[in-house]
């Protein structure tokens, strides 16, 4: 949240406060002649923070000198190209993490491994910063962790088993036992990929 936004809802709220305890007084007026008395009213300054903290906690935002623009205090851009291997909690977009979409890792750079950031449900794919997995097309993988242990970050269950594919302009291309090359629907991608034969 911006500085600018948060001296506004102080400077708002405040005068919300002292408006409202100037007149919702039970003082009878008729007998303030205009002269200083020496009181001091509580102006609700402080209360006012406090509620300006408690909106920013409740709408989720800390106060750690970030704006919502992904620039902090000194100006730096703190929403970086550098997609982490740090666990960011799910996310509906790539661009929530400043990555780039993919459906393999044939889609990102060496540096990044295409990944799952959002919900089992919801599913994101995105280049992020890690290890590529290492395991060859038509090696047994796990479809839970396939991703991280596949090269090409795709684990394709078959009727028995689940082995890591790769990307394939004929069946030539594809090892043993995944000899059916096809594109995948709706994958975002005109690849074609090996899969498991039935």
């Amino acid at each position: 949240m911006s500085k600018l936004y948060r001296l506004v809802c102080v400077v708002v709220l405040s005068l919300g406060v002292c408006v409202g305890t100037v007149g919702c007084s039970d003082d009878d007026d008729s007998s303030n002649n205009g002269a200083d008395t020496g009181t001091v009213a509580d102006t609700g300054t402080e209360d006012a923070s406090e509620e300006a903290d408690a909106i920013e906690d409740a709408s989720g935002e800390d106060s750690g000198g970030e704006d919502a623009s992904g620039e902090d205090a000194g100006g730096e851009d703190a929403s970086s190209e550098d997609a982490s291997d740090e666990d960011t909690g799910p996310v509906a977009s790539c661009e929530e993490i400043g990555a780039s979409t993919c459906f393999s890792n044939f889609d990102c750079v060496d540096a990044r491994r295409c990944e799952n950031v959002g919900t089992d449900t919801d599913p994101v794919a995105c280049c992020v910063i890690g290890e590529r997995g290492t395991k060859a097309a038509g090696e047994s993988c796990d479809p839970e962790t396939g991703e991280t242990e596949c090269a090409s970050s795709l684990c394709i269950e078959g009727d028995t088993q689940a082995l890591c594919s790769t990307q394939c302009e004929s069946v030539d291309d594809c090892p043993e036992g995944m000899k059916d090359c096809k594109s995948i629907a709706f994958s975002g991608t005109p690849d074609k990929f090996c899969f498991p034969e039935n």
